[in-house]
C-alpha cells in the first residue's frame, strides 16, 4: 500500500521526467534532513519513503505547517523495496539516502541482494547511494553486498546543507548514536 503526503504534489510525474534531478530517502524518520535538502535545492525533486505510519503522519504534519513554498518534496508511506520495484523507472535517481536503517535481524532488514540490485537499476550512471549506520555488523553486511563490479566506493562528501559541526546528516539517530560507519558508493 502507498499513502502520499500531498495530493497536489505530482510525484508520479516526477518519476517520469528525466530532465529533473530526483533524490530519494528511504526511512526518512523525523524528515528533518529531507526537508532541509529540499529547501536548499529547489531545482531537485525529493521523495521520502518510510514504512512506519507514525513517521509518515508526523512528516506530513510538519510539512503542512512549514510548507513555505516548498513544492519539490513529498513523503510517501510505503516499504522501500516495494516502492523501488513498483514505481521507480530504471536509471532515474541521482542519489539515494539511507541513514540508520534498522540493523536488528528480527526486523526485516532493507539491505539484501535483491534490494542492492534494485538500487543499481534505479540509479543513473554515476548515481550515489549514501548510507550511515551505527552497527558494525550491519555495515560489514552492506559493504559485502556492494563489493561487486558495479559499485565504486567514494570518500564521504558532506551534503550541501548547513549542519552542526561534526555532523554528517543531522538526524536524531546521528545525535543519539553517532555516525560510526559511513558508506558512499556510486554506480559504475
Amino acid at each position: 500500500m502507498l499513502k502520499t503526503s500531498d495530493q497536489d504534489v505530482p510525484w508520479q510525474s516526477w518519476l517520469g521526467d528525466f530532465t529533473q534531478a530526483l533524490e530519494l530517502e528511504i526511512g526518512y524518520g523525523s524528515s528533518r534532513l529531507l526537508y532541509t535538502l529540499a529547501r536548499n535545492a529547489p531545482d531537485t525533486k525529493f521523495i521520502g519513503v518510510d514504512k512506519n505510519p507514525f513517521w509518515h503522519e508526523a512528516a506530513v504534519r510538519k510539512m503542512l505547517r512549514a510548507r513555505n513554498g516548498i513544492s519539490n518534496l513529498t513523503y510517501l508511506n510505503a516499504e522501500g523495496l516495494f516502492f523501488l520495484e513498483s514505481h521507480v523507472p530504471s536509471s532515474r535517481l541521482q542519489r539515494l539516502h539511507i541513514y540508520f536503517p534498522s540493523p536488528h535481524p528480527r526486523d526485516e532488514r532493507i539491505f539484501s541482494s535483491r534490494f542492492v540490485d534494485e538500487v543499481y537499476r534505479v540509479l543513473i550512471y554515476g548515481g550515489e547511494m549514501r548510507v550511515i549506520t551505527d552497527s558494525r555488523n550491519y555495515f560489514n553486511d552492506i559493504a559485502r553486498l556492494l563489493n561487486t563490479e558495479g559499485w565504486r566506493y567514494l570518500r564521504w562528501k558532506p551534503l550541501s546543507v548547513p549542519l552542526a559541526e561534526g555532523l554528517l546528516v543531522g538526524t536524531p539517530c546521528e545525535f543519539e548514536y553517532g555516525s560510526k560507519y559511513v558508506l558512499q558508493s556510486i554506480k559504475i
